[in-house]
């Protein structure tokens, strides 16, 4: 049997929300299997809960992920290339680091 995937309750859809994007830098949108351009075919959202002193807001990070278009064509495997998401305070957690010095300063 398969282990079953953790999922929590989505944040509140009344919180504003600032969205914030990671992009792959130019130099690696490229195939590294035959050295085409990678086309964006989707993006990967995550949200944390961020805390500005007498404001809460929802920051969404969204990482934007690339494939090759010419390995596709040609069966070739094509890899999915996903931009790096910022490193957090708390691996995990959908605290943002004002949250957690809000949290851990009152």
């Amino acid at each position: 049997m398969p282990p079953k995937k953790r999922s929590r309750k989505p944040l509140p859809a009344h919180l504003p929300r600032t969205r914030i994007e990671h992009d792959l830098p130019e130099a690696e949108k490229v195939c590294r299997c035959c050295q085409g351009a990678l086309h964006r075919m989707g993006e990967e959202t995550s949200e944390q809960l961020d805390i500005v002193p007498a404001k809460v807001q929802v920051l969404q990070h969204v990482r934007f992920k690339y494939a090759c278009r010419r390995c596709d064509r040609h069966g070739e495997s094509s890899k999915i290339v996903t931009s790096a998401m910022p490193v957090q305070p708390i691996p995990g957690s959908i605290a943002s680091a004002g949250a957690l010095a809000t949290v851990l300063t009152r």
